[in-house]
């Protein structure tokens, strides 16, 4: 028979799996850094992914969230895939300055 906590963990998963999906913050060709702003790269044309809300092995629970593939600069054309909460908008003059 399931414990208490056990049906309150599958109450919370089931809570954050219920809700709407967000629209992605990025589309193909975007300029992006890393959340500490030392890397810079772009979306690339892959499609992003929607990974969906889970509970980690740590017993915390991680939302769902958009997944993009990111060609970094110095890469040598290889891409890395990002969680979007990771990644955020480069600045128009940072734009300009990284072409």
């Amino acid at each position: 028979m399931p414990s208490t906590n056990t049906v309150q963990v599958d109450s919370d998963l089931a809570s954050l799996q219920g809700l709407e999906r967000p629209e992605a913050r990025f589309v193909p060709g975007d300029w992006v850094t890393n959340n500490s702003g030392n890397r810079r790269g772009r979306i690339d044309a892959e499609p992003r992914r929607w990974v969906p809300p889970a509970r980690l092995s740590s017993g915390e629970l991680r939302p769902g969230h958009w997944s993009y593939a990111v060609a970094w600069e110095g890469q040598m054309g290889l891409t890395i895939r990002y969680a979007e909460d990771l990644l955020r908008p480069l600045s128009r003059k940072e734009d300009r300055t990284s072409r």
